[in-house]
């Protein structure tokens, strides 16, 4: 038993106590029971250092004076304190050697075995506390600084290495003169390097290396810079007979000779780094710092990297001049480049980088542009006896050099940059400064790519002229292009680009178009000694030549562009507007193409004349095209295109077709020399030519259109209108298929005559066809297409047959000059010729239909007979065929309700069901749609009018619907809205119903599922009742909102009786009898996170029983030790390290809550279904206790992931993989703060940033990714393919397929963000994670496989995606490869790889499901040995003539029946089995043994099944080298 160590005595006053009646005096006696030789794997200390191991501690605490209870958190952390200073104290007092100095021990709060504090403490109380130490934390030590010792040799003094002598001056007289290095545990605060100065002036800042000794003074100055993530660990000398120039070996840096000029031995500081990880940070700036002498240099100064001096004024005389590196971890605060700048004038707002040396001025600027997202993250000094043209390797910008105009060295500042994830920063217009010297540009001004110049005026005198950004974040007030105006005319609401120049004005407008996603984030200027006609690489556009027409150099704007999720709104019109000059342009002008003039008046003179767009948000309301009118009378209702040229009027009418899906999103102008009737790639819609007959351009209006969903609306009959003149066409009428003209008398003269639809919601008025009479005599109620023709009487008569299942959904004309005689394709009748006896075009109505077939609920689906929807098939089960029971269950088991629909074929669709377009007549066949989903209540054919928020385009796709709810598009919105119905609109109220419609599939949902609270249909808690609010029953939203209002209220029925406490659990009550009456229960409460089937075990100061959450919650709040409770009434003073899951009832309403607080507009109320804690400020038992705040956000982080695996997987396996995954990277994120490499904001913002996008997942019960395939259950039913195709045109205005590899990954990675973009939250998510997240968020790919959604061409895009996570998982930003995973991130993928990915692949169900087979066997396996070398052989010359790199095919049942010793029939089966690549192929009902995947693997051709987990392996190592990451 070794004797007993000093008592260390302290006076303690808890943080936060303002006064106390006495003083606490607290004495810690440490007592070492144990000592042990330490294991060397141990705290990196070398093999055979012998140091001990302290397995256990014990503690008397003695209380000098009487203490209460609620002081026991308090003194059990003063009790930490102190054990860890005496504990390091006792460390270092161990001779171990320099290495093993930079590894202490550090003991946890954890790790105290809990006890319980008395009722009160006297002054004679002892208590027994047990700290365990057998699983202590080792943490890293670096040097901070060093000491310089004079005379006495301290006991950690810095050795030479070869043991010729520790002191300085050995060998010159004078002190003794010893170093000690100074030791820290925060990584930030360390050493990088050491500079040796050596001059003749004394530093009274700095102790002398030479002190006694004569001559010069010499000085040690540390080194740091936050950016280099060296660390020094240890020190040493190193003493020679002759000069170094690299450090000895297992040294990594080395000062210059100590000794210089001094003669005797050459001596060196030599020291050994460790390299660390930090979190992001980024240069914010560059500050001057002057001195009068060299030691003065800053610790943070930019060194030259070369070490040729880091003073700039070098050579120069003058003072002695630095640049300082300033940091921040804000993106948005960052540098983007820096500029020299050398000028005449004095600048006093500037620190002269020239001080005192004579000659110019030189200034350094740091720029800052939030449209460039690459940040400068390092800065450095080139010094250079030659000219430099370009950075150095590693390095990506270069300033002018600083040194310019004056002789010596070429001297450069040169920087590192990354993309940075920012806010997302959006150009909403331009702001024009001037200046008078150089020096008073802005930080802010757009900068030339090539560094050429960013003065506008450069080269034509004037003033100076620099062009600003300005940002928004408003998608709305987001430019989408930008004009320059060159005029002879002033305008004095712009600023002149040329002012003082002389000439002409010129100005640059800003352009916005509310209804186009394209948006510009971030402005440059392109200078160029000749005409550029297009963007440089990696921007998007550009305007036309800011120095038109006077000379010098071409001088363009360009910008980068990103397309965004804008609110969905629609063309609804045309505004037409008139200027007298070019730079009143208005901002929101439809722009044409190719940036080649927006007025439409060009080259015709008269006025100047733009459109606009007018836009909604009601689908209903939207353009479906755009008609040019050109007549020769003036219609005083409209606007002429033509003002002010002569010639004809010139109009344009916006029409709209209800039953036309296609709705314009977008409208821009083409100007060409030649005529067309296409719109060009990219645009769905073209108009005639505006300029018709008037020679000039051709100039067209075209747009884009989106497919909206709607309910179904029968054509029960049409209406007739009259005009006088064309431009008199009403809005709705009935169009002609080619553009050849709505007008039924065209080409006979009389009136002009069109026919417009109605509509009914009822299958009983529809329309089954349409009759065409001609008579002689007048048709009482009926209007004459043939108006003021002459000749006979023309009439349409509508027949409605109710022994028709088809009815019309849609009409249109078919004009031609000969006669048809059947409709023409997607329609399905038409009449006779409408001008049948009068000449001229044969002209028909034509129409389109769907069944109206006989229906059935069963369970959650409605049941149609005899209708199929071909494709859009995403899995096949041929054995559960005909079986609707097997069926349902496979539906309803996938989880985020992506199945809508399934035949009794057993094949299950993704589309939207309600798209009667895609509907076919198939007898005996039965298309089960689903209609009812958790959280929501389906009342057939029924509506409640009125109450109308807004109205959503996919609002038949009632999935889409329910997530986009659920996520927003508001957080202030989300929880108001009470339901929606088929037709899109999302109701406020759904209180009033009646019926609507007798189409099946359509009605209304009701929301049952609210934040905060928790539901319990058909249920009810009797008495406690606080009031009763009799006018809001059944309506959910406000009644929530009246329960929040009540502090006590614990709930309410929707009857309307306010409840302060609820019986659990709720009993059932037959005054309920409908599916959304009940009882709703409150479950989240302010400054309370609740994590529903979580516990924390042990920790418990008492139990509380017999109490609700809110008694519970009211208990906690009045005792500052509790900062959790569980709701069996356990309150506890401490949360475990890991959660687990509670035990002692699988009740929804159990759990755990956690205390937490919110600032700002953070969410005070925080339940699953919230946004997510604000945890920076999560109160503990001492709010000051930074460990407090971040293990109560790492705990609420790893209990999220759990709750969030429940969602998205049943397998435990999966699961408890997943929160091993969790819990080492909660590990790393605390390890990370304890080093300093993250800050306590960081570490917990970390956490946070994770938690909060597990609790929105769950909440919208979708995958974190929202894979780019789950684009297909959108009403367009797009295949992967055609949203590939999609976003290419966007962006290059090309298809997919004709793409470059850099394009297709630009391509991919945008539709895969767009996919899974919830108010650009992807950004949001990943904005803030360091390696925990980034690592995490790679599981949560493998888990989204367990739910994905894939087009008709499933198989194999499904490759293709498979490809892409896998890059994803072994490359790209986690990783080189499998065999280079290390830490942490090692610890995560291999629990991926050896657990998750082996549980999701290996289960049968999942790989039918996902890949279409019934074996989980490797694909070598499935085949016959003689089998399998024929098909390679074949595989290989398939490779080899295509240039393929896989091939995909199914194995069939039949393929594996081939007799083996028939050669010639196994090369037969062989070439058919190869070719079997789609489900098409053969039968297709025919048993799928597996879907394979050809690759060259370990130079062998091998044939992979995705459903093997070893052949899955392999197939994501081939993927990461084979296949490009997005």
């Amino acid at each position: 038993m070794l004797p007993k160590y000093l008592e260390v005595l302290a006076r303690f006053r808890p943080n936060g106590i303002e006064s106390l009646p006495y003083d606490l005096h607290l004495g810690i006696e440490l007592q070492m029971l144990k000592l042990y030789d330490i294991d060397t794997q141990r705290a990196h200390v070398p093999v055979g250092v012998s140091k001990p191991t302290i397995n256990w501690c014990a503690i008397n605490l003695k209380c000098s004076s009487d203490a209460t209870q609620q002081y026991g958190n308090y003194l059990r952390r003063c009790v930490l304190w102190k054990l860890n200073v005496r504990l390091r104290n006792i460390w270092n007092s161990i001779p171990l050697g320099d290495d093993a100095k930079r590894s202490v021990p550090v003991v946890k709060y954890t790790s105290l075995v809990e006890f319980d504090f008395p009722s009160s403490l006297k002054s004679s109380s002892q208590i027994a506390l047990f700290a365990n130490f057998s699983s202590f934390t080792m943490t890293t030590q670096y040097v901070s600084d060093i000491n310089v010792i004079y005379d006495s040799e301290p006991s950690d003094a810095v050795h030479e290495i070869n043991g010729q002598g520790d002191d300085i001056n050995k060998g010159q007289g004078g002190s003794y003169v010893y170093l000690e290095p100074v030791y820290t545990t925060r990584a930030a605060d360390a050493c990088n390097s050491f500079r040796l100065v050596i001059q003749d002036s004394e530093d009274s800042n700095y102790n002398d290396l030479a002190k006694g000794a004569g001559g010069a003074y010499r000085y040690l100055l540390p080194l740091s810079d936050m950016k280099n993530e060296d660390k020094i660990t240890s020190l040493g000398l190193y003493r020679s007979s002759s000069s170094i120039s690299s450090p000895p070996s297992g040294y990594s840096g080395m000062t210059g000779d100590i000794n210089k000029d001094r003669g005797g031995d050459y001596l060196y500081l030599i020291w050994k780094t460790e390299t660390v990880s930090f979190t992001q940070v980024y240069n914010s700036g560059l500050t001057v710092v002057y001195g009068s002498m060299l030691s003065q240099e800053p610790r943070g100064a930019l060194t030259d990297i070369w070490g040729g001096g880091d003073d700039i004024n070098k050579g120069f005389g003058g003072s002695y001049v630095w640049l300082v590196n300033n940091y921040t971890d804000t993106p948005d605060s960052a540098c983007t480049a820096f500029r020299v700048v050398i000028q005449d004038d004095s600048d006093d707002s500037l620190q002269d980088l020239a001080k005192g040396a004579g000659g110019q001025y030189r200034y350094m600027l740091s720029m800052l542009d939030k449209g460039i997202y690459s940040k400068t993250t390092e800065a450095r000094l080139l010094r250079s006896s030659s000219e430099v043209s370009g950075p150095p390797s590693g390095y990506d910008g270069m300033s002018i050099d600083i040194n310019k105009g004056r002789e010596q060295d070429y001297l450069y500042v040169i920087w590192k940059t990354e993309d940075a994830q920012c806010d997302s920063y959006l150009v909403s217009g331009i702001y024009v400064m001037y200046g008078s010297k150089p020096s008073q540009q802005n930080n802010t001004s757009a900068t030339e790519i090539g560094g050429g110049g960013d003065d506008i005026n450069k080269g034509f005198g004037g003033s100076f002229v620099w062009i600003s950004v300005i940002y928004t974040s408003d998608l709305a007030g987001a430019c989408n292009s930008l004009v320059v105006a060159v005029q002879d005319d002033e305008d004095s609401g712009q600023k002149d680009l040329a002012k003082g120049a002389g000439g002409a004005y010129r100005y640059l407008l800003p352009l916005r178009n509310a209804t186009n996603d394209r948006k510009i984030t971030g402005i440059r200027l392109l200078r160029s000694g000749s005409a550029v006609s297009s963007p440089p690489s990696g921007y998007n556009g550009m305007t036309t030549d800011l120095n038109k027409d006077r000379g010098g150099d071409y001088l363009y704007v360009i910008w980068t562009e990103t397309i965004l999720p804008i609110e969905r709104l629609y063309v609804s019109g045309i505004t037409v507007k008139y200027g007298s000059m070019l730079s009143q342009e208005p901002s929101l002008t439809v722009n044409t193409i190719g940036a080649n003039g927006d007025d439409i008046n060009k080259g015709f003179g008269g006025s100047f004349v733009w459109i606009e767009n007018t836009t909604t948000n009601n689908f209903a309301d939207a353009c479906t095209s755009f008609e040019i009118v050109v007549q020769s009378d003036a219609d005083s209702n409209l606007q002429d295109l033509a003002k002010g040229a002569g010639g004809d009027y010139r109009y344009v009418l916006p029409l709209g077709d209800i039953a036309n899906p296609n709705k314009i999103t977008e409208t821009r102008l083409l100007r060409s020399d030649q005529a067309t009737t296409n719109p060009p790639a990219g645009y769905q819609g073209i108009s005639t030519d505006i300029n018709r007959d008037r020679g000039g351009d051709f100039l067209y209006i075209i747009w884009k259109s989106d497919s909206v969903g709607s309910a179904v609306q029968w054509v029960s009959g049409i209406d007739v209108s009259y005009g006088s003149q064309p431009s008199q066409e009403v809005r709705n009428a009935v169009h002609e298929i080619h553009g050849a003209g709505d007008d039924t008398n065209k080409g006979f003269g009389g009136s002009y005559v069109w026919v417009t639809p109605q509509y009914s919601n009822y299958s009983g008025d529809a329309c089954t066809s349409f009759n065409v009479v001609i008579q002689d005599s007048e048709m009482s109620g009926h209007k004459d297409l043939a108006k003021g023709a002459g000749g006979a009487y023309r009439y349409l008569i509508p027949v409605q047959d109710s022994s028709v299942v088809a009815k019309i959904i849609d009409i249109a004309f078919l004009r031609s000059s000969s006669a048809v005689s059947s409709p023409p394709s997607a329609y399905s009748g038409m009449t006779s010729d409408i001008n049948q006896g009068r000449g001229g075009d044969y002209l028909y109505l034509i129409w389109s239909t769907a069944p109206m077939p006989s229906s059935s609920t069963d369970d959650s689906f409605i049941v149609l007979q005899d209708v199929d929807i071909p494709g859009y098939d995403i899995a096949h089960y041929p054995d559960a065929a005909n079986d609707p029971s097997k069926l349902k269950d496979i539906a309803l088991q996938k989880t985020g309700s992506l199945i809508t629909a399934f035949n009794t074929s057993g094949w299950m669709k993704t589309c939207d069901p309600r798209r009667t377009d895609l509907w076919t007549s198939s007898q005996g066949m039965k298309l089960y749609v689903r209609v009812q989903f958790t959280g929501w209540n389906f009342s057939q054919g029924v509506d409640a009018p009125g109450n109308d928020m807004y109205d959503y385009p996919l609002g038949t796709n009632a999935p889409v619907l329910m997530n986009e709810i659920v996520k927003g598009p508001s957080d202030d919105n989300r929880d108001k809205v009470a339901g929606f119905n088929t037709s899109g609109w999302v109701k406020s109220q759904v209180t009033s119903q009646q019926q609507w419609t007798d189409f099946p599939i359509n009605g209304l949902y009701t929301r049952l599922e609210f934040s905060d609270y928790a539901f319990f249909p058909q249920a009810d808690s009797p008495g406690n009742d606080i009031v009763q609010v009799q006018s809001l029953a059944d309506d959910i939203p406000a009644l929530i909102r009246t329960s929040n209002s009540y502090s006590n209220a614990a709930g309410f029925n929707t009857n309307g009786w306010i409840k302060s406490l609820i019986n659990y659990p709720p009993s059932s009550s037959s005054q309920f009898t409908q599916p959304t009456q009940g009882l709703y229960v409150r479950i989240a409460w302010p400054g309370w996170a609740f994590l529903p089937g979580i516990d924390s075990p042990g920790n418990d100061k008492t139990q509380l029983t017999g109490k609700q959450v809110r008694e519970l919650i009211d208990a906690a709040n009045n005792d500052s030790d509790i900062i959790a409770f569980n709701t069996d009434g356990w309150m506890k003073t401490s949360l475990a390290d890991t959660p687990s899951e509670h035990t002692s009832s699988s009740f929804p309403l159990y759990g755990l809550y956690v205390k937490i607080s919110s600032l700002g507009d953070a969410e005070a109320s925080q339940s699953l279904a919230a946004e997510g804690a604000t945890l920076a400020s999560a109160q503990a038992a001492d709010s000051a206790d930074g460990w407090s705040k971040l293990h109560i956000a790492l705990f609420l982080m790893q209990s999220t992931a759990i709750i969030w695996g429940r969602w998205f997987t049943m397998d435990a396996t999966v699961r408890t993989q997943y929160a091993s995954a969790v819990a080492t990277g909660a590990a790393d994120i605390r390890a990370r703060w304890e080093s300093g490499a993250l800050s306590l904001e960081n570490a917990v913002g970390e956490a946070v940033s994770m938690r909060n996008s597990w609790l929105r997942d769950c909440r919208t019960r979708s995958s974190p990714l929202g894979l780019l395939v789950a684009e297909s259950i959108k009403p367009q039913g797009l295949s992967v393919t055609q949203i590939l195709d999609r976003y290419a045109l966007r962006k290059y205005n090309k298809p997919f397929a004709d793409l470059t590899a850099e394009e297709g990954r630009q391509v991919v990675g945008a539709a895969i963000d767009a996919s899974g973009r919830a108010n650009r939250r992807i950004t949001g998510i990943m904005k803030n994670l360091g390696r925990v997240g980034k690592a995490v968020m790679v599981v949560g790919v493998a888990i989204s496989m367990y739910q994905v959604v894939t087009a008709e061409d499933w198989k194999k895009e499904a490759f293709v995606q498979a490809g892409t996570w896998s890059a994803s998982i072994v490359g790209g930003a986690i990783g080189t490869g499998v065999g280079s995973l290390a830490g942490p991130i090692g610890a995560i993928l291999g629990g991926l790889a050896g657990g998750i990915i082996g549980s999701l692949v290996g289960d049968l169900a999942l790989s039918r499901w996902f890949y279409g087979g019934s074996s989980d066997a490797s694909g070598s396996a499935l085949l016959h040995a003689d089998m399998l070398s024929i098909a390679q052989s074949m595989v290989d010359a398939h490779f080899a003539t295509t240039g393929s790199q896989f091939l995909v095919h199914q194995i069939h049942a039949a393929h594996l029946a081939v007799d083996i010793a028939d050669k010639a029939a196994v090369t037969q089966m062989c070439a058919t089995m190869l070719a079997a690549e789609s489900s098409e192929t053969g039968n297709e009902d025919a048993e799928v043994i597996a879907t394979v995947v050809w690759i060259r693997a370990d130079n062998q051709t091998l044939p992979a099944n995705a459903a093997n987990p070893a052949d899955f392996m392999t197939l994501l190592v081939w993927a990461s080298q084979n296949l490009p990451s997005n």
